[in-house]
């Protein structure tokens, strides 16, 4: 029983860990964009396309976002998912215009393939209790945005614009390393399928 309650906690955690990071990255670099725009010597116009670019990534990878999960199982897909968003992030912390455009493609297909991942997640741990933790990964979430949203001025007024970017590399970090851990520790709920049956998964998890 108490390994039981020890696991549920776990996952809850690693729940709410990583809804901080769904929409962070993406609502958080438009509050720092005129200092950016001004470091790149570009108009703030020119960089419009970091806040839309992770929606494009959401539009081209959210309908095969399932593949990868019925192929490796919940657990590794997760891992490369969660790895694709801290290199994005540790590639906007080199300020160039071509690496912040390729850091924010590769946050948005993780985040693209973590909308999918997440529901699958709570529904393979939870299945008795789907909508609370829903609920609270919708919170986190929030959560997360309006947190990063709070904490930008401030930082920026104390230590520059260039230390929200570290931020954004940092909280990933720490999240990547608590998912590593507690991963070790977590059943394989959904095991991964045969590849000639895991090309049509996203008809069975979507």
């Amino acid at each position: 029983m108490a390994k039981k309650i020890e696991h549920t906690t776990e996952i809850l955690l690693v729940v709410l860990a990583i809804g901080i990071l769904m929409r962070s990255p993406i609502t958080t670099l438009p509050l720092v964009l005129t200092q950016l725009a001004h470091h790149l010597a570009v108009s703030t116009g020119s960089l419009g396309i970091l806040t839309t670019l992770p929606l494009v990534m959401f539009l081209l990878f959210s309908n095969f976002a399932a593949l990868p999960l019925a192929k490796w199982g919940i657990k590794p897909a997760m891992t490369v998912a969660l790895i694709l968003l801290l290199a994005g992030s540790a590639l906007r912390l080199v300020i160039t215009l071509p690496t912040m455009l390729l850091g924010t493609v590769l946050i948005g297909i993780s985040i693209a393939h973590l909308n999918v991942f997440m529901p699958a997640f709570i529904k393979a741990y939870f299945p008795l209790r789907i909508a609370l933790y829903t609920t609270l990964y919708s919170f986190s979430m929030n959560l997360g945005s309006a947190g990063f949203n709070l904490v930008t001025a401030p930082v920026v007024t104390h230590w520059g614009w260039q230390a929200i970017l570290l931020i954004l590399t940092v909280v990933p970090l720490l999240v990547v390393i608590f998912w590593g851990l507690m991963s070790h520790h977590l059943p394989e709920k959904m095991k991964a399928l045969p590849a000639h049956q895991a090309v049509r998964a996203p008809q069975h998890l979507g």
